[in-house]
């Protein structure tokens, strides 16, 4: 009998070319089903809850796949993690309903960005935040961050390779915070455009540094006008959080 398993899933992302698959390339969803095909005995398809880009962090990604096997969840988590790079961890696997999808199913995903301000990044963090040499005034960041709540055409902070036609996004909680030198950003959404957050973070620290107004930082969101706000932070900065179901 078929059965349905939910993942949830950790990983950096740096030695990756994103989640999903693609020919020729080392993916974390690769990765996975590469392993999932050993466990189970037979080629396994996964559906990924959010397609993050190269490089790019996930802290709590959601997928699922559905297989006929007599493995418990239990033996299932274990042979995982066994034989997963350590780049890769399941953190929890659920058996759930035949009706159960990952992407489908899901009402928002939020995303964390982190920066450490100073003149010197650490070694140990140097995969996984970026470096802003320049003060930043908090203040103003969450003044602009504020403005990215509820129902926006997005464009303006679209990638370039964006093929999304409907460019509308909900945005139900965004924010600044500041611990020492420590700064991240924290965005939730039903969905994201191509490149979306590391647009949008990259705007927040202009503004933080004075280098444009939260009046500016308005004009671009209105303007629907890539031009204006396509300048991506890194990839490294960025990870999916967390992945919100009913």
């Amino acid at each position: 009998m078929e059965r349905n398993f939910k993942l949830t899933i950790a990983y950096d992302g740096t030695a990756y070319y994103g989640w999903q698959k693609q020919p020729d390339k080392v993916t974390v969803q690769g990765a996975i089903e590469k392993v999932l095909g050993r466990v189970i005995g037979r080629e396994v398809a996964t559906k990924g809850a959010g397609r993050t880009d190269r490089g790019v962090h996930a802290w709590a990604q959601v997928a699922n796949f559905k297989a006929e096997t007599d493995l418990s969840t239990a033996d299932i988590y274990r042979a995982l993690n066994a034989l997963l790079p350590e780049d890769i961890r399941i953190r929890k696997i659920e058996e759930v309903s035949l009706s159960f999808d990952a992407r489908r199913d899901a009402i928002s995903r939020t995303y964390y960005y982190f920066l450490h301000v100073g003149k010197l990044l650490m070694p140990f963090d140097r995969l996984y935040k970026v470096l802003v040499n320049k003060h930043l005034s908090i203040d103003k960041m969450r003044r602009a961050a504020g403005l990215l709540l509820g129902k926006h055409d997005f464009t303006a902070f679209s990638g370039g390779g964006s093929s999304r036609k409907y460019p509308f996004c909900t945005v139900y909680a965004a924010g600044v915070n500041r611990e020492a030198d420590e700064v991240s950003f924290f965005i939730e959404a039903d969905t994201f455009l191509y490149h979306m957050v590391r647009n949008i973070v990259s705007k927040l620290v202009d503004v933080g540094t004075g280098k444009i107004s939260v009046d500016d930082f308005a004009q671009i969101l209105e303007s629907k006008d890539r031009t204006k706000g396509n300048a991506p932070f890194p990839a490294k900065g960025l990870f999916l959080w967390k992945v919100k179901y009913k």
